[in-house]
């Protein structure tokens, strides 16, 4: 299996409605709202944004989320896929999981 490596980018990235700026750690939901983001956070939505459609599993969004002094183990990423949901609000619907595959995220719907 293939892990997924990526170099965070600094300039913004715009997909499934979504436009991350990782430079200033800031997420745009797809109605223009404001998230502000760690860098955590915006290392795993980087990741999912540059895979939109395509599940990424835990292992490789942990190895692009986390240094290599941080905590790799356990639930970490699942808790921070949770904290994104949270922030995500109305648009948590859009990170999915996919079983034994990883997680997701896909466009809003068209009836937003």
């Amino acid at each position: 299996m293939n892990h997924i490596q990526f170099s965070s980018p600094s300039r913004p990235i715009i997909a499934a409605g979504y436009y991350l700026d990782p430079s200033l750690k800031t997420l745009f939901l797809p109605d223009g709202r404001k998230v502000a983001l760690t860098e955590t956070e915006g290392r795993i939505m980087t990741c999912l944004l540059i895979n939109v459609k395509r599940p990424v599993s835990r292992l490789d969004l942990s190895q692009n989320a986390f240094d290599e002094n941080e905590a790799k183990e356990g639930r970490a990423i699942d808790v921070h896929i949770s904290r994104l949901r949270k922030k995500l609000g109305e648009y948590s619907y859009t990170l999915t999981s996919k079983y034994g595959k990883g997680y997701v995220i896909n466009p809003p719907s068209i009836e937003e």
